[in-house]
């Protein structure tokens, strides 16, 4: 048996030992694999930070996963395409994040104060903290804590002990509930 065949082998008794719950086993795949992931990720993303969490992200979907982990042949190749799925899925909603940000900034324009406001300014207002007021309570404090307080999705994952994809995940689902709701109020109150 060649050095590579004797490395697969052993790469298959461990999964299948993480399939069975050995945390032995499944650190053993971490501290093999996470600088490699890490730097893929880096490659991918352009940041340090968001390879860390990517890669803590990988291999928290593989320990979920672990039951399906018998269909696995290529234990590398299963972290590396998870790694970049994660990287594309998070760039792409940093995208959507930002063009409807922009879009709310320069719509609606909420918090700014000014002497005298339209009544078309007074009315997107009320209708932005109507939106704010109707998203799910930990939604709308994720909300609140990064774009009316200004926090990072990284502050706000440490004060709330979640992933910062998952505060990206809500700020992009409250944001698109948001300009929904604002749609949809706006458009029935001009018929």
């Amino acid at each position: 048996m060649d050095l590579h065949q004797e490395s697969d082998l052993c790469e298959e008794t461990l999964l299948e030992l993480v399939k069975a719950d050995s945390d032995s086993a499944f650190t053993t795949f971490y501290i093999a694999y996470h600088d490699k992931i890490c730097g893929y990720a880096h490659k991918l993303t352009k940041s340090r930070e968001q390879a860390q969490d990517i890669a803590q992200d990988v291999f928290l979907k593989m320990w979920e996963n672990k039951k399906s982990l018998a269909k696995v042949k290529h234990v590398k190749r299963y972290l590396f395409t998870i790694c970049r799925n994660t990287s594309l899925t998070l760039q792409a909603r940093a995208a959507c994040e930002q063009r409807i940000r922009e879009q709310l900034s320069t719509e609606y324009q909420p918090f700014q104060v000014e002497v005298e406001q339209s009544p078309r300014q007074e009315k997107q207002e009320l209708l932005l903290k109507l939106a704010i007021k109707q998203l799910p309570p930990r939604r709308r404090r994720i909300f609140w804590l990064c774009k009316i307080e200004g926090k990072s999705h990284r502050d706000v994952a440490g004060e709330l002990g979640v992933s910062p994809g998952t505060i990206n995940d809500h700020i992009v689902k409250a944001t698109r509930a948001i300009r929904n709701f604002i749609y949809l109020c706006g458009s029935f109150q001009e018929t």
